[in-house]
């Protein structure tokens, strides 16, 4: 299930392996190397691709990018980074003020959802 507000993009925010949390007995002993490999993949992304290429962003162009969209493109597109996918009714966000990719509950309002948030 999806939260209902907004939290810092990190392992565990996405979709795949959500389904394995529950497992227990042998089922968990099954489940677990796998939902371990869908946490250290995202892990990978928020811990390591992102900051990486956010900070040679910043070494280039010394600033943060200035939207979503600026994130989206320079960072997420131009490295090739794949998000990992989120429960339905989230998306991403870049927020500007703390140069950080969180989590948000979707906008119902089309006009508010931010642009590009699926590379």
């Amino acid at each position: 299930q999806a939260p209902a507000e907004s939290v810092k993009a990190q392992a565990g925010v996405g979709i795949k392996g959500r389904s394995l949390d529950g497992e227990t007995g042998i089922g968990k002993m099954i489940s677990a190397p796998a939902a371990t490999l869908f946490t250290v993949k995202e892990k990978v992304v928020f811990e390591i691709q992102l900051p990486q290429a956010l900070n040679l962003f910043l070494a280039s162009e010394g600033r943060p990018p200035k939207s979503h969209a600026e994130f989206m493109e320079k960072i997420v597109k131009a490295n090739q980074i794949q998000l990992p996918e989120l429960p339905a009714g989230m998306t991403y966000r870049f927020n500007t003020e703390l140069g950080e990719l969180w989590v948000d509950p979707a906008a119902t309002d089309a006009s508010h959802t931010p642009t590009g948030t699926n590379p």
